[in-house]
């Protein structure tokens, strides 16, 4: 192996990006593929009272709507599963852990949350189709502001988390930026709130699915997160919500320009 220490070193992807050769997800293109667009909930809190996909199913071009109907399993999340793939209404029992109802799922908790899912043979077909789907809402309290949330009184995100907007609770040990908690707080050392630089994803993060040749799901799409990049959570991930086995979900993780605080990290396959 070639000793590096001291030495300048090309990154393997650097000539495609500054040429423009390379190829992001959104480049991705195969033959006869299908197209997806989603419909968001465009609310910062309401509950989905009712979907109908009749006119867009009816649209010529159109292969597919989904919706949380259709989701097997329905949940999904970082640190505890507390976002539906898609909201709305739902057939599925109650969650035998915790004892919440499947109506949780109903509920639209931020505008980006996304209600049904529309496939078509065209990009424009898709886009028009997901305008033709109708949701009916019920709105709900909403808070838009942390110091809101902590109040008492501030209406409840989360039911089936109890009593409180607090998602965790961490106890920081040390940080690099660090800045006093204004008010009445701010001469306790203790009282500190910790600061990270959030950088802006460099580019869309789109992605495909096929069948490969071993009738496995490759997914091919940006991925943000280094256990995805890794090629071992997004499977389990996948799979969970498929009620499939993690093997036959193969993910490929396309080229990406950056992500949050890594800008531009290298690029890479997952083997077969």
């Amino acid at each position: 192996m070639k000793n590096t220490i001291g030495h300048s070193v090309t990154r393997i992807d650097a000539r495609d990006k500054v040429t423009g050769t390379a190829l992001y997800s959104g480049d991705l293109v195969r033959p006869d593929m299908l197209f997806m667009k989603t419909l968001f909930a465009g609310r910062p809190h309401a509950r989905v009272v009712r979907i109908d996909t009749a006119q867009a199913l009816a649209l010529p071009g159109v292969v597919a709507v989904f919706t949380a109907a259709d989701v097997p399993v329905n949940e999904y999340g970082l640190q505890w599963k507390d976002q539906p793939v898609l909201c709305g209404p739902s057939t599925l029992p109650e969650k035998a852990e915790t004892g919440v109802k499947a109506d949780w799922t109903s509920i639209v908790r931020f505008e980006g949350d996304q209600v049904a899912a529309i496939v078509a043979e065209t990009e424009a077909i898709a886009a028009k189709a997901r305008n033709l789907v109708q949701v009916e809402y019920e709105d709900l309290p909403a808070v838009f502001d942390p110091t809101t949330a902590l109040k008492p009184e501030a209406p409840r995100i989360h039911t089936e988390r109890g009593d409180s907007n607090i998602c965790v609770w961490d106890k920081i040990a040390r940080a690099m930026w660090m800045l006093p908690l204004p008010g009445r707080m701010s001469s306790s050392k203790a009282n500190t709130i910790l600061l990270t630089r959030n950088m802006p994803t460099c580019s869309r993060r789109p992605g495909w699915a096929y069948f490969d040749e071993k009738g496995r799901i490759t997914i091919e799409c940006a991925g943000q997160w280094d256990d995805c990049r890794s090629g071992n959570r997004l499977p389990t991930l996948l799979a969970c919500r498929t009620n499939r086995c993690a093997s036959s979900i193969r993910p490929l993780v396309a080229l990406l320009a950056g992500a949050k605080t890594y800008p531009c990290k290298s690029s890479w396959r997952w083997r077969s």
